[in-house]
């Protein structure tokens, strides 16, 4: 059932990033929407791996692969701003998990 969770969010992912969207200046320097997603997504690595250190890599790895599918349509154009962002939201997510883990781990051997 993990699984499932992460293909569904990985398609969200992915369809999002090929819709056309209006605007010139869509890439802000810091954008909440691309942070929060991979905030998501990283925990969801996270559960899926059973919280082993392979979520990082996993996560880090996805962020340039899903800008990356923008190559392939006419409207899109990947930006390495979106990719820090996507960063961001990697380095929040990493933070989450690993704080709430030592927090149970800490809260387990009291």
């Amino acid at each position: 059932m993990k699984l499932v969770y992460i293909i569904l969010w990985l398609s969200i992912i992915c369809v999002s990033s090929v819709i056309p969207i209006d605007g010139d200046d869509i890439h802000g320097l810091l954008d909440l929407g691309h942070i929060a997603v991979y905030i998501v997504e990283t925990i969801l690595w996270a559960w899926f791996f059973d919280f082993r250190y392979r979520f990082i890599a996993v996560s880090v790895a996805s962020s340039p692969l899903t800008e990356l599918l923008q190559l392939a349509t006419p409207w899109r154009n990947p930006c390495m701003i979106d990719v820090l962002n996507n960063l961001v939201g990697v380095a929040l997510g990493v933070t989450v998990v690993l704080t709430l883990w030592v927090y149970r781990r800490f809260k387990v051997s009291l």
